[in-house]
């Protein structure tokens, strides 16, 4: 027997709410808040809080075709290189996808898992970014960016329900 989880997508707050959170993340990240250079990367690591804490607690529900259009709406918005942030937030996803079965259902095994995929997608956009301009490019601002998504992280897992999701077995 298999154990699958199913779950209820019935039209209404359980599946409109991610995408809702989502672009409500997207729209606040792209915001000028005359932020300092220092602090460029902070903004659009907002979306990922939402894209993780969706993918884990809805069992990969947040669909990457949205997740995709997000970071092609910050890149336009932002007149960065098009394409940057929807990798880094598909393969966060992707990270989150594979965390999903491996890491604690506590909120202690779930936030360390957030921390060690925004630690390794902050490694990504430094790597990302010097290849991009050809030349070593400071990493403090993509730290930083990555302290404040872990921090906003509770957050929205404190505030915000889980979906309800039912065990079925099938033979």
């Amino acid at each position: 027997m298999v154990e699958t989880i199913r779950i209820d997508v019935e039209p209404g707050p359980a599946v409109i709410t991610p995408l809702v959170v989502l672009g409500l993340f997207a729209l606040i990240a792209v915001l000028p808040w005359g932020l300092p250079t220092s602090a460029r990367f902070v903004l659009p690591m907002l979306p990922f809080v939402a894209i993780y804490y969706w993918t884990l607690n809805g069992r990969g529900f947040m669909p990457p075709v949205a997740i995709a259009m997000t970071g092609i709406f910050i890149d336009f918005v932002t007149h960065g290189p098009i394409g940057f942030w929807s990798m880094i937030y598909l393969i966060g996803h992707m990270c989150a996808l594979w965390l999903s079965g491996r890491v604690s259902e506590t909120a202690i095994g779930r936030y360390s898992g957030y921390a060690l995929t925004v630690t390794f997608l902050a490694g990504l956009q430094w790597a990302t970014a010097s290849c991009y301009f050809f030349t070593w490019v400071d990493w403090r601002p993509f730290a930083f960016g990555a302290v404040v998504a872990m921090a906003f992280y509770p957050a929205l897992a404190f505030f915000v329900p889980k979906p309800k999701l039912e065990k079925t077995q099938t033979p």
